[in-house]
């Protein structure tokens, strides 16, 4: 049997970056989500490709995929949120190179739409992964990100 992956602790001074395999979102949901990381002492890094949209998708698979496997194999990156749920994670399961993920791995955070990745990166990376909020869903009610980060970086 193999070993679990070993974590770093995603404490203040700890880089997260904020990916959108799924659906768009709204900016000034995106904005306060990304205050309440750095009002907290992380520092933020957003995928390339965020701000993009292709219908109901924000970008096509191929610029949520990139930020994604960007997201994974920068060494910088301690955690990844996603930004929104909503629709199009799934189609991107076929296209993840997962075997490269498990020597990379990152707390990984998210919910709705995105099961399908925490699915994904358990059972094919062996990464743990943690079904929480979505960044815009932390600048809706800070008070449930800070719980959250709290169990990230150890002190819950």
């Amino acid at each position: 049997m193999s070993e679990k992956p070993e974590y770093k602790k995603v404490g203040p001074g700890s880089s997260i970056a904020l990916v959108a395999p799924a659906s768009p979102f709204e900016a000034d949901k995106y904005e306060k989500g990304v205050q309440v990381l750095q009002t907290a002492g992380y520092r933020v890094v957003p995928g390339r490709n965020i701000f993009n949209k292709q219908s109901y998708l924000a970008g096509t698979d191929q610029d949520r995929l990139h930020d994604l496997i960007e997201a994974v194999l920068d060494p910088n990156v301690d955690a990844i949120i996603c930004i929104r749920g909503g629709y199009g994670s799934g189609r991107l399961l076929p296209r993840i190179p997962f075997s490269s993920f498990r020597r990379n791995p990152k707390l990984f955070i998210g919910h709705s739409d995105i099961t399908f990745l925490h699915l994904g990166l358990m059972s094919c990376a062996g990464w743990t992964t943690f079904h929480g909020p979505n960044l815009t869903g932390m600048g809706e009610a800070p008070q449930r990100a800070q719980s959250v980060l709290s169990v990230l970086s150890g002190e819950a």
